[in-house]
C-alpha cells in the first residue's frame, strides 16, 4: 500500500494545479471579451444594418455624384453584370481567404 502514497499525492497536486490553471484561463476569457466587447457589439451592428447602411451609401453617392453620371455607369454596368454574376462565386473561391485542404 506503501507504493499507492506517492501516486494519490500526485494525483491530488495534479488536480489542485488543473483547479488553479482552470481559474486563470477563466480570468484570461473574461479580460479578452471585456477587451473586445465594442468589436463584437460593432460587427453585431453591421451584421445587422448592413442592407440600411448599403442602401444609405448608395444614396449618399447619388446625391454627391448626380444622377447624371450614375446613369452614365448603369449601362455597362447592366452589360457586365451577368457576366459578374457567373464569375463571383469562381473568384471568391481563389481568394485569399480560402485555405488549401486535404486532396487540394
Amino acid at each position: 500500500m506503501k507504493a499507492h502514497v506517492p501516486l494519490e499525492l500526485r494525483r491530488a497536486e495534479l488536480l489542485r494545479r488543473s483547479a488553479e490553471l482552470r481559474g486563470e484561463l477563466a480570468d484570461c476569457t473574461a479580460a479578452l471579451r471585456a477587451r473586445l466587447r465594442p468589436v463584437d457589439e460593432g460587427t453585431r451592428f453591421l451584421r445587422r444594418h448592413a442592407g440600411k447602411l448599403l442602401l444609405g451609401g448608395a444614396s449618399l453617392l447619388f446625391l454627391m455624384r448626380g444622377p447624371r453620371r450614375l446613369m452614365r455607369m448603369a449601362g455597362p454596368l447592366a452589360v457586365a453584370w451577368p457576366l459578374l454574376r457567373r464569375w463571383l462565386p469562381t473568384l471568391a473561391a481563389l481568394g485569399p481567404g480560402r485555405r488549401a485542404g486535404p486532396g487540394d
